[in-house]
């Protein structure tokens, strides 16, 4: 049976010790087509009160930047705060919206979203969703350095 929508589950990780941020989803297109992806993201330096946040913000826009224009989408992410901020198109924490780099990737995801026609986000655990568990396990692997990381710092302007 297939649905007029695009459903995506996201997760994003972020590993403090290694100062890695790791994002992966799983989109079913409403043909049924599936595909899942991961991606290592530059390390950061500093960050140790964002890294989570940002990691989240990035699988967001990431799972729905390749969509086109205008798509109906369910995104299953397991990040409350993260949830309530893109539903809202705003950061709640001050302190979060002060800090560059969490403003500039909450700015990408709100962009994004307000492509698509309509977005729905909805909280789901990895225990209770196969496809959540599936991401959250691609997610910490991304994020996870592997024996030869030539990664480069990124630090905040």
């Amino acid at each position: 049976m297939s649905v007029d929508y695009y459903q995506i589950w996201c997760d994003g990780s972020y590993r403090q010790a290694h100062h890695r941020l790791g994002s992966a989803w799983i989109c079913v297109a409403p043909d049924g087509t599936e595909t899942e992806r991961t991606i290592k993201h530059p390390v950061l330096q500093d960050t140790h009160a964002h890294g989570s946040d940002l990691a989240e913000i990035y699988a967001f826009t990431d799972a729905i930047a390749p969509l086109p224009d205008g798509a109906d989408v369910v995104v299953h992410m397991d990040c409350r705060n993260v949830i309530e901020w893109l539903t809202s198109e705003k950061l709640s924490n001050k302190a979060k919206a002060s800090e560059p780099r969490i403003r500039l990737a909450f700015e990408a995801a709100v962009s994004a979203k307000r492509r698509m026609k309509h977005v729905e986000i909805v909280y789901t655990s990895d225990k209770n969703s196969p496809n959540m568990g599936r991401v959250h396990t691609l997610s910490r692997a991304a994020s996870t350095p592997g024996k030869k990381d030539n990664s480069r710092a990124l630090h905040a302007d």
